[in-house]
């Protein structure tokens, strides 16, 4: 990830070189400023001895709602206000991340660093304790925050029954993890998140009528093993862990997993079954969240 624009010239060994970072590129993509401004910009920043995005703003070259966008661009962050893009207003952690939602999101984000994610293992399955529990949502926006952070992430859609992660991020219906285990597709499956900066998405695929079977193949740990040496985080959402065993063997795969329960609808009885099931299995819980959405 480039560093923010704050005091280019000081970091520069020649004044000749034209500072070219997060902001600038993204104004030049689109079309908004000219390298020649780029210039005349990191001239005045140096001459006043302040921020890059300041001397934009004295020099009045664009509309400072677009340099808004352009900060929060730089930060993994998206501006509602441009349009969603074809992304779902789920994606709190990217559209609302001052919000409490957003926020404890961020919590079992830190939970799972805290355990290890992204060095000692890179695996983690999603979990929700009953119908409705919001994995999907937790899934697709822990995603989004990892990317933020910087680390190459992908989310893999594993629920070959109900898979919502390609509504989610506005990717269409299309190949994707069932083809690649029966070897109809590989890599190129992958699709990139064009608005979020280095997040990945693994749609379901097309939908086999024996999932289970599908899941159980050596060939869907090749997968995972593939995307875990491409990746620094996988995320692997999985189908509601009370109506049938693929999140369990899904979780066989990863090794860990996290637990999500929906407030006033996910029972205590039923999260700690499912905590006993998994233990016994020997697959570790790495972090929970209670979800309010």
């Amino acid at each position: 990830m480039n560093d923010p624009e704050l005091n280019v010239g000081p970091r520069l060994a020649r004044t000749d070189v034209t500072p070219v970072g997060a902001i600038s590129s993204f104004l030049i993509r689109e079309g908004l400023m000219t390298r020649a401004d780029v210039e005349n910009v990191a001239a005045k920043q140096r001459e006043e001895n302040i921020s890059f995005v300041e001397a934009i703003r004295r020099m009045r070259l664009i509309d400072d709602g677009v340099l808004r966008e352009a900060v929060a661009h730089q930060f993994g962050f998206l501006m509602p206000d441009r349009g969603l893009g074809g992304l779902s207003s789920e994606l709190v952690t990217a559209f609302n991340p001052e919000s409490r939602n957003a926020d404890a999101l961020r919590s079992l984000r830190t939970q799972l660093s805290v355990q290890g994610l992204g060095e000692k293992f890179k695996l983690v399955s999603i979990l929700g304790g009953s119908a409705g529990a919001g994995a999907t949502y937790v899934a697709a926006n822990l995603g989004v925050l990892y990317a933020q952070l910087g680390a190459r992430t992908v989310i893999v859609d594993a629920d070959l029954r109900n898979p919502r992660q390609h509504d989610v991020f506005g990717l269409g219906e299309g190949i994707g993890l069932a083809d690649w285990i029966i070897d109809s597709a590989g890599p190129h499956s992958v699709r990139q998140v064009r608005s979020i900066p280095n997040l990945h998405v693994l749609r379901s695929g097309t939908l086999p009528p024996n999932p289970q079977e599908i899941l159980s193949r050596k060939s869907f740990r090749l997968v995972c093993d593939m995307l875990a040496l491409r990746h620094d985080v996988v995320i692997v959402d999985a189908a509601p862990t009370h109506l049938n065993s693929d999140a369990m063997t899904v979780s066989l795969v990863t090794q860990y997993c996290a637990l999500v329960a929906r407030q006033n609808s996910t029972h205590l009885w039923e999260m700690r079954g499912l905590s006993e099931q998994l233990k016994a299995a020997g697959i570790r819980i790495a972090g929970s969240v209670l979800n309010r959405f």
